[in-house]
């Protein structure tokens, strides 16, 4: 049996490949979703089959093995997001042939006059994605939209990110007679409904300020005011105890100014930071660091830990700049959430640093280790260079049990 998976393209007839019509006209079944059948060409000799997932088409043909010439038809181009991966895996004993069709971007970037080598292209279609973090990573992202996750939604999300401005190109039935095209800001586009066959292209100017680093950035470079801030060195310490991977879930508790959690959104660029803060002052200077760097994969939550922390996802690391006295109920409602969740708090007092050992050793955190930072910077007075001392700070951290 000879097997071919032949891009339909966008669906119709007339945007199929020469040898992909021949194929079909020649096949003895031709086998997919009931939409791409309707591309079929009406005068193709072979038997149609209504059938989506690939184990239902593996089976279809197995029980059929008299077929010598079938046709799978896929949407699109096989080689993007496409069944065709698992087709080749299942039906691995027949050595099916893929034929190239045209693809979503390719006819949607020529509808819009434009390249699009420099789109970057995602899946929201059945997949799990998180806009925010493709639109801050790429100035000009293409979204398969459909599923769980429509037009809507992204400009949703996009929109509680602080991305409002952000272009939306928003295409629908493709090369169908009700095609439909609509551009505008994604608070424009939020409102709208949307045919569940659609794409968007965001294109987006606010991204990251600056590239990713070790920590530390100087303090003269935050936004300040009365509220006390986690100083340069001390927070370099904090991010390498921290840890953090790429596509890390993060949490600032007590966040102050937000220079920690700024600077963990900056190394968490496809992951989120919410931080944490009960003081209205704080808050606006959080807002205020967050703009300035660009980091909208930054949440601010405003309210008390640990109550505040009900409404957050599950956090893989998590910093305590400061507990309002709920130090144990805190480290607690993290472990409830993610029993690894790795945790680092900062205490100035000897009380504050007890407490902070006793409560992660009492979750069973592993390897919980304490370090002090004693800071000593230069200051100028009377044409002389002196030292001065900074108040000495200690930090707890350990990891939860895997």
């Amino acid at each position: 049996m000879k097997i071919f998976l032949v891009g339909m393209g966008m669906g119709r007839e007339d945007g199929l490949t020469l040898r992909a019509r021949d194929l079909l006209m020649e096949a003895e079944a031709v086998i997919g979703a009931d939409r791409l059948l309707h591309g079929v060409p009406a005068d193709a000799r072979g038997e149609r089959i209504a059938l989506a997932l690939p184990e239902q088409v593996a089976e279809c043909i197995r029980s059929h093995p008299h077929w010598t010439n079938v046709c799978i038809a896929l949407s699109g181009d096989p080689g993007f997001y496409s069944g065709a991966r698992k087709l080749v895996d299942l039906l691995a004993e027949y050595s099916p042939e893929i034929l190239c069709g045209i693809s979503t971007p390719q006819y949607f970037a020529a509808r819009l006059g434009r390249p699009w080598q420099d789109l970057h292209l995602v899946s929201a279609h059945g997949i799990a994605c998180d806009p925010v973090a493709e639109i801050l990573n790429h100035p000009a992202v293409l979204f398969l939209a459909g599923g769980a996750m429509s037009p809507a939604d992204i400009a949703r999300i996009v929109c509680e990110a602080g991305l409002e401005d952000a272009s939306f190109t928003v295409g629908e039935n493709l090369s169908s007679s009700s095609e439909r095209i609509r551009t505008g800001t994604a608070r424009a586009m939020a409102g709208k409904a949307y045919d569940p066959l659609a794409v968007v292209l965001v294109e987006n100017a606010k991204t990251f300020c600056r590239p990713p680093g070790p920590g530390g950035l100087p303090d003269a470079e935050f936004i300040r005011g009365d509220v006390p801030m986690t100083k340069r060195e001390v927070r370099a310490a904090v991010l390498a105890l921290l840890d953090l991977r790429p596509d890390a879930v993060v949490c600032d508790i007590g966040a102050g100014t937000g220079s920690v959690a700024v600077e963990a959104a900056l190394q968490v660029r496809r992951g989120r930071v919410y931080a944490v803060e009960k003081n209205p002052a704080a808050c606006d200077l959080i807002a205020a660091n967050r703009e300035r760097f660009g980091v909208y994969n930054l949440r601010l939550v405003e309210g008390t830990a640990p109550g505040a922390l009900s409404a957050l996802p599950p956090v893989d690391s998590a910093f305590i700049g400061g507990s309002g006295g709920f130090l144990e109920p805190v480290v607690a409602a993290l472990v409830r959430a993610n029993p690894a969740v790795r945790i680092v708090v900062a205490a100035v007092t000897l009380e504050t640093l007890a407490r902070a050992g006793d409560a992660l050793r009492a979750h069973d955190f592993r390897a919980v280790e304490t370090s002090q930072i004693a800071v000593t910077r230069t200051r100028a007075v009377g044409g002389h260079t002196v030292f001065a001392a900074q108040n000495p700070v200690f930090l707890i951290a350990g990891g939860g049990r895997a």
